[in-house]
């Protein structure tokens, strides 16, 4: 064929028609198309192409899932989608496939499953290697592999491009991704500074999980965006299970910026560990992020390039990550925070080390309606007000409130007296008591070193070294101008991880009365029938509801109650409950009746 876009002749694979084609011990190089768009199905096995133009290896829009496995493309020249697979009923399977796109500097997908559904890709490798004779600067929006599909499947992906490994963005859903092993470019002739991260997942995504990332030990080429980012628009992605690899100190782009950079809906974060420096902060969470989970981010190096406050997002946990200096900050953060505490590893700056073992509690100024049990006023002659900011005012001296943490998990210890942090500070006091789950509280006692790990080595033995701690704060100067924004001191943790659910599932039960109307301050307690292992032990809220998230490994049965029996109050008589935990969770009712 030849034709005006080529300098001579070229050899085109043309499967435009509705037939069925069977490839098997081909292999064709030299200028050729191959285009087996709207075919009915096409099955390559045991082949190679390698064309030196700037052709799509095109399987798109068939009338059955293709079958493609032990598959090697080379394309010559910049083009974007070089292995497309979209606009399909199903995408199909694709093994063992090696993608080579010669120009493609980061600008374009280099493999692209859009629009299409069950994409399931396993050993795949893309390369770029006559790129690495260029400069390139990246797109952190686009991935050697992309896609938009549901139930797409990612299994060892070899990634040596100038592409983030995965950019997953609207219309997909269950997604999973394992494996994967990237060093950013091909080359280590040409330096490239790249505007990529290793993870991306964007738009109206439901439920991914992403887990075994390892960054190989960097050469001459380094990414400096954001390394693992969940956008706006996303629910329920777990990322699990990361190496990450960043420059040395000083080195400007060549550092990653964020680690975390989350704007979505209840995102997970685990396992991650980073070599090198950092030039922005640990963990960004922006004004969409709500109910984020970071555990166990930690640096093997010393950080000493940045400062940045780690941002803290609405309704999030964070039990040991590392920060970047000494304050995690709501600045920019949507209202309603309620954040109520985290368990942060000190910055080196702070007199921490990058080991497991020195841990900062922040106690967060930002409770909602919603958490009844975090903040309770005890006296109030005047105005108490929490602000969006993360900052408490209250007006009269004498008034008091109690505000009660998260149980934290490995804290052995208490290594420093508690600061309050705001302004006018002085004109607050604070004590403080403690707990193991469920368990009595010690007596209030000051906010000093001594008399905290005083009152801490009073608690009951307990495994994983849980505590919980309540402040009572008191005004102690009239006037409306005096805000706290935190009451921090340092820790001395076990060293053990953080216990992380990576399958979670929601255990719920809605409380009402003979005429439905929601019952609040009910104790909903809730365990398996075999082991004892406890689902849900909480309280129910304003609309009558508690609620866990609990680990589904297998079907479980459980048992339990429901109480509501304290005096001064309508009590009522215990009501029983069973069911099934299952891949779904588990939402029970209880009706209960007036004791009278």
């Amino acid at each position: 064929k030849t034709g005006a876009t080529f300098a001579g002749s070229f050899f085109s694979f043309d499967g435009n028609p509705n037939g069925t084609f069977d490839f098997n011990k081909i292999l064709w190089s030299g200028k050729l198309d191959f285009n087996y768009q709207a075919a009915k199905k096409v099955t390559i096995k045991n082949s190679g192409f390698k064309t030196s133009e700037a052709k799509v290896f095109n399987l798109t829009s068939q009338v059955e899932a293709p079958e493609v496995e032990t598959l090697g493309y080379y394309a010559g020249g910049s083009v974007s989608n070089a292995y497309n697979v979209s606009n399909s009923a199903a995408a199909g399977t694709h093994k063992n496939i090696w993608i080579d796109n010669e120009a493609n500097l980061g600008g374009f997908n280099v493999i692209n499953a859009a629009n299409t559904s069950s994409p399931y890709f396993e050993k795949v490798a893309v390369t770029c290697y006559s790129a690495g004779t260029g400069s390139s600067s990246g797109n952190n929006s686009r991935g050697a592999i992309s896609s938009t599909s549901p139930d797409t499947a990612i299994y060892d992906l070899f990634n040596f491009s100038n592409h983030q490994p995965v950019n997953i963005t609207s219309g997909a859903s269950n997604v999973i991704v394992d494996n994967v092993e990237y060093r950013p470019a091909c080359r280590d002739d040409v330096a490239n500074q790249l505007n990529s991260g290793v993870v991306r997942f964007a738009g109206s995504i439901g439920g991914a999980k992403c887990t075994n990332i390892t960054m190989m030990p960097l050469a001459n080429s380094y990414i400096y965006n954001s390394a693992l980012t969940v956008a706006a628009g996303a629910k329920n992605i777990t990322i699990s299970g990361v190496v990450l690899r960043s420059g040395a100190s000083g080195s400007g782009n060549n550092r990653i910026n964020y680690i975390v950079n989350d704007n979505a809906n209840g995102s997970r974060y685990n396992d991650i560990i980073v070599h090198g420096q950092t030039r922005g902060r640990t963990d960004n969470l922006a004004a969409n992020s709500l109910g984020c989970k970071i555990t166990n981010l930690y640096f093997i190096d010393e950080q000493i390039d940045s400062t940045q406050a780690d941002t803290i997002g609405a309704r999030c946990r964070m039990e040991q990550v590392y920060m970047h200096g000494n304050n995690p900050s709501s600045t920019a953060i949507a209202s309603a925070v309620d954040s109520l505490s985290v368990m942060m590893l000190r910055d080196t700056a702070d007199g921490g080390t990058v080991e497991k073992t020195d841990g900062k509690f922040f106690l967060r100024m930002s409770p909602t309606d919603e958490q009844t049990d975090y903040y309770t006023e005890i006296v109030r002659t005047g105005v108490i007000v929490f602000n969006n900011n993360n900052q408490l005012y209250i007006e009269n001296s004498g008034d008091i409130v109690e505000l009660e943490s998260f149980v934290h998990n490995n804290v052995s210890a208490i290594s420093s007296d508690a600061t309050l942090r705001g302004s006018g500070t002085s004109n607050f006091s604070a004590t403080v008591k403690m707990r193991r789950p469920d368990g009595v509280y010690t007596s209030y006692v000051a906010t000093t070193q001594a008399s905290m790990q005083a009152a801490y080595t009073t608690l009951a033995s307990d495994s994983l070294n849980r505590v919980q701690f309540k402040f009572r704060i008191e005004r102690t100067a009239t006037n409306l101008t005096d805000y706290l924004n935190d009451i921090a001191f340092n820790c001395t943790l076990t060293g053990d991880d953080y216990p992380f659910v990576l399958t979670p599932v929601a255990v719920k039960t809605t409380v009402v009365d003979s005429s439905f109307n929601p019952i609040q301050g009910a104790r909903v307690y809730l365990k398996e029938s075999s082991g004892g292992a406890v689902a849900l032990n909480a309280l129910t809220d304003s609309d009558g509801r508690a609620e866990a998230t609990v680990a589904y490994t297998a079907d479980k049965a459980i048992n339990g109650w429901v109480r509501k029996s304290s005096p001064g109050a309508t009590i009522y008589k215990q009501f029983a409950l069973a069911g099934t935990i299952t891949s779904n969770g588990l939402e029970l009712t209880a009706i209960m009746t007036e004791d009278v």
